[in-house]
């Protein structure tokens, strides 16, 4: 069942539900850090501490 299915169903008994986000686990062996978009090189810096 695709995400917004099952968000469109929990929505009437909670709908902060929807608004829920999990960051993606990346796989070091086979991402190309080139094509990552900045907001995921700057996620990654400030997961590191490297960000000030």
């Amino acid at each position: 069942m695709p995400p917004e299915k099952v968000c469109e169903k929990l929505r009437t008994k909670d709908a902060q539900i929807c608004e829920l986000k999990f960051d993606k686990s990346i796989d070091w062996k086979t991402v190309d850090v080139k094509k990552l978009r900045v907001k995921e090189l700057k996620k990654i810096l400030e997961d590191w501490g490297e960000v000030g």
